[in-house]
């Protein structure tokens, strides 16, 4: 089981566990795609996000999703 933390977070999200192979997508809570990408890196920037409360998904290489909230200051 991963985890993200700080939460909140000020201008980066790290992961506890980089799953292999996976992408990342960064939701507002209205379900507005705001960031994505491949997972290359444990710390994502969240510099460009505004205060709020967001939705961190992973997607691993066999398709299943999982989803962390976080806040951003």
């Amino acid at each position: 089981v991963w985890n993200i933390y700080p939460n909140p977070v000020n201008e980066q999200l790290t992961l506890s566990i980089l799953p292999p192979n996976s992408t990342y997508t960064i939701t507002d809570v209205l379900g507005k795609t705001m960031q994505e990408g491949k997972l290359n890196n444990p710390v994502i920037s969240t510099a460009a996000l505004n205060k709020g409360v967001y939705l961190f998904s992973v997607i691993n290489a066999n398709g299943k999703r999982a989803v962390k909230r976080f806040v951003k200051n």
